[in-house]
């Protein structure tokens, strides 16, 4: 059969399927009817992206005449909104434009949207550094202006007759500086009282010249509770929650524990570089039963701690001259993944499934130092050796130097870091307790 012989429903959803998604776009071209079949999938997902000349209305003319079309605007479902015209240094604005603030404002007249998402630059700069004369192209400031501007939008548009409420919201490259004054804002709690999906991807300051001084940063201390008091404890009616930083977070030099935390509806969670350091560390996480599907990417357990922290709980104090006088004052907490899957099996009775597994940051060059099961270009549900960890407060987290391999830390001798090492003494245990948690989520399945 010819595809002009074919219903237009089932024309319809084979364009829809095609890949790239762009290929919509190139199908509009072909006839009437294939345009107006596409344009639904054409246009489901549209970008706003900031250009050179975007620093007046004139720049965003393009957007708001793409936004006339009334087809279009009951085809939008999602829309991507870059605050930065490029990722390098060379692409930014002082201060937002009214033209950007104007742009987004035609967000109001979009039916049917269930999705926004906010790409921030990934290079950030701290309040604290800003004053000491260090500069980004996207500051702390402007970074609030954005989220302003956006939130003012929703807030319009959700005040129009006829709008469907937006349901999910994501940022990339959100900066790990607390915003109080935003959170607590009516704004704030107005636009997020229905949100059910909120996905964050967090980055970090960090100085090639200066990585010492990362640690020392004052956002890294404050924003781990804020996040956890101000930003995630009055989003109720989340169903899905992704909270991915590219850094070890939860344990040092913030803390993330997760008390008081409730999501009655939630039933699915991505974490990514959680760092537990308590025995009662994850419970936040077993706590939200309705659960369905947990994914851990590139979680560990810290063993080893040269730091003093206020919540000391559980890690067991090494004997000063176990090392020799080079060393401070080491704490071990003994806890293990075989702990961690038994309680993920036994608490959460919905959960049907579940991945394990090691990120990008754990590939190595050098293939010898990695087992050759894992395909570095999917998620992998393995055992992986660089399950634990370490903190040392001189150089940060310490990553285990290969799959399976020991941990290298503070300069150890080889023997003395496989005193300390936990990797190959659980590693029975720990596949013991994965092999049954994979069992019982396969068991859900078929129920």
């Amino acid at each position: 059969m010819a595809a002009q012989d074919l219903p237009n429903e089932l024309l319809g959803r084979i364009i829809g399927l095609m890949e790239p998604a762009s290929t919509a776009l190139t199908a509009r071209s072909v006839c009437q009817r294939w345009n107006t079949l596409a344009v639904p999938h054409a246009f489901r997902k549209i970008i706003l992206r900031p250009t050179e000349e975007g620093s007046t209305e004139e720049g965003f003319k393009a957007w708001g005449a793409l936004l006339e079309n009334e087809r279009i605007k009951d085809a939008v479902r999602e829309i991507l909104i870059y605050s930065h015209i490029t990722d390098d240094d060379e692409g930014y604005w002082d201060e937002l434009p009214a033209g950007f603030i104007t742009a987004l404002q035609k967000i109001a007249d979009l039916h049917y949207i269930e999705k926004i998402t906010v790409n921030f630059s990934p290079v950030c700069c701290g309040p604290e550094s800003i004053g000491q004369g260090i500069t980004s192209h996207e500051t702390y400031e402007k970074r609030i202006s954005v989220f302003e501007a956006v939130f003012n939008a929703i807030q319009t548009r959700s005040n129009q007759p006829g709008r469907t409420s937006i349901r999910s919201f994501a940022v990339e490259n959100m900066q790990n500086a607390p915003i109080p004054t935003f959170t607590s804002s009516s704004l704030f709690k107005s636009v997020t009282e229905d949100l059910e999906e909120l996905d964050l991807h967090i980055v970090q300051e960090h100085s090639e010249s200066r990585p010492e001084s990362d640690l020392h940063e004052v956002e890294l201390v404050t924003f781990e509770p804020w996040l956890q008091d101000s930003l995630l404890m009055p989003m109720a009616n989340l169903t899905s929650l992704s909270l991915c930083i590219d850094e070890f977070w939860g344990t040092a030099p913030g803390t993330f524990n997760g008390r008081g935390l409730a999501f009655p509806r939630l039933k699915s969670l991505k974490l990514k570089y959680f760092n537990i350091s308590h025995y009662n560390h994850f419970d936040w996480v077993l706590n939200q039963t309705t659960l369905e599907s947990l994914r851990l990417d590139s979680c560990t357990i810290a063993t080893i701690l040269d730091l003093w922290n206020p919540e000391m709980h559980d890690w067991e104090p090494i004997a000063e001259d176990t090392f020799g006088s080079d060393f401070g004052e080491l704490f071990l907490f003994p806890g293990t993944w075989e702990f961690i899957f038994d309680k993920i099996r036994t608490s959460l009775p919905n959960l049907a499934d579940f991945e394990f597994f090691p990120g990008p940051r754990y590939i190595r060059e050098d293939r010898n130092s990695v087992r050759e099961d894992i395909n570095p270009t999917q998620q992998t549900t393995v055992l992986y050796g660089s399950r634990y960890s370490a903190f040392c407060e001189s150089e940060g987290w310490v990553d285990p130097t290969e799959f399976g391999g020991v941990i290298d830390f503070c300069d150890l001798e080889p023997n003395e870091q496989a005193m300390l090492d936990r990797h190959k003494p659980a590693e029975e245990g720990d596949q013991r307790a994965l092999d049954e948690l994979l069992d019982a989520t396969k068991r859900r399945q078929k129920q």
